[in-house]
């Protein structure tokens, strides 16, 4: 062993020592590094979600349970308010939760930064002590003989390797979903965009339109609806095209009551099912009265629950059988559809119509939808 290998090694010692600890204390914060990266995107995929069921929550204010007066009847009811203070028990629980993830994920945050910073440096002082050991072997007499040329090769090769190994996983560069970006990017376009909004507005009237003129052929009518079709605008207008003219209708000429309510009934179920299809947040609950209207005679006063067997027209209790089939089977088909029908007819020989039936107003009951002792303003 000649001096200056000793010398060399007196030399590399120490900076062998401090490449091991360097590396170890980088690993170390590789890991925390890791660690806070997951607490990050945790944090923000708890909040987005904890967002997203208080805003489903905050829907259900609109129906303004906490009046004391139900929704439907505006009769007084209790259970509205409970529900309400229920819901709003939910809704304190979740602005807290929301605020405790606002609150730490600004300090995961900084952490992370940290983190990165220290790695950062960490890294750089691995690569310092990688250079002065470089230098230390190329400055030393020894690597120049001969001999001794491969061996030095060998072991900066080696101390190399080892070094981008411990260390490439720092450099690499995250891989980028361009197909996320490029979706991202359609979904802002289409935010900001005023013809994207105008083809969304199409679109839907097009399907609300489709919907209604396939169930106007499930409802009784008469012309000009048989095998017409309706079109149904965005700004609440309804126009009704004739089959064989195409000629476009709108609602004053398109004859009978019956008519009228076969469209109405149409463009509302239309309406729901479409809301069901896009998943809108509208409640799914319709209210319909008096389908019966026009089997009856316009100059009868109908004062009390009239039996379908008092139609005098076949025509007319075949009709009303149609509609009430109508409503039983969309009710059915659609997913959390309700409908409250308030009726004079009453269809005793439909088992289903008398299961739905939950309240009869008869004067041989003496029960109203409006009590004779209901209070009257000023009381």
């Amino acid at each position: 062993i000649s001096r200056t290998d000793v010398e060399l090694g007196d030399q590399l010692g120490p900076l062998e020592e401090a490449r091991k600890q360097a590396v170890r204390l980088a690993s170390s914060k590789r890991e925390e590094r890791n660690a806070l990266r997951a607490l990050v995107k945790d944090s923000s995929g708890f909040e987005s979600t904890v967002s997203e069921q208080y805003q489903k929550l905050g829907l259900v204010g609109h129906l303004n349970l906490d009046a004391g007066v139900c929704p439907v009847c505006q009769n007084p009811s209790d259970v509205g308010a409970e529900i309400a203070n229920s819901i709003s028990s939910s809704l304190t629980i979740i602005e807290q939760e929301v605020a405790s993830v606002q609150q730490i994920a600004p300090e995961l945050i900084e952490q992370l930064e940290q983190a990165e910073v220290e790695l950062k440096s960490t890294n750089a002082r691995i690569q310092e002590i990688e250079r002065q050991i470089r230098g230390a072997i190329q400055q030393n007499d020894a690597l120049r003989r001969a001999d001794d040329v491969a061996q030095a090769r060998a072991m900066i090769i080696g101390r190399v390797e080892q070094f981008l190994e411990t260390t490439v996983e720092d450099f690499q560069q995250p891989s980028i979903n361009l197909g996320d970006l490029q979706s991202q990017i359609e979904v802002l376009r289409d935010l900001v965009d005023p013809q994207a909004l105008r083809d969304k507005i199409a679109h839907a009237e097009n399907m609300v339109s489709n919907y209604a003129s396939e169930m106007l052929a499930q409802l009784p009518s008469t012309e000009p609806l048989t095998g017409a079709r309706i079109q149904f605008l965005a700004d609440g207008r309804i126009r009704v095209v004739e089959l064989v003219r195409q000629r476009s209708l709108n609602m004053v000429e398109v004859g009978s009551d019956q008519n009228y309510l076969a469209i109405h009934l149409a463009v509302l179920f239309g309406l729901h099912k479409h809301f069901e299809q896009v998943s809108s947040p509208v409640p799914g609950l319709l209210v319909i009265d008096q389908i019966s209207r026009p089997y009856y005679p316009k100059d009868e006063k109908a004062e009390d629950e009239r039996d379908l067997s008092e139609m005098k027209d076949d025509d007319d209790r075949r009709a009303m059988t149609q509609i009430v089939d109508f409503i039983f089977a969309e009710t059915a088909r659609a997913a959390g559809l309700q409908v409250l029908l308030i009726e004079h007819a009453y269809m005793a020989n439909d088992s289903r119509y008398v299961d739905a039936t939950v309240e009869r107003w008869t004067k041989e009951n003496g029960r109203k939808l409006i009590p004779d002792d209901w209070p009257e303003r000023g009381e």
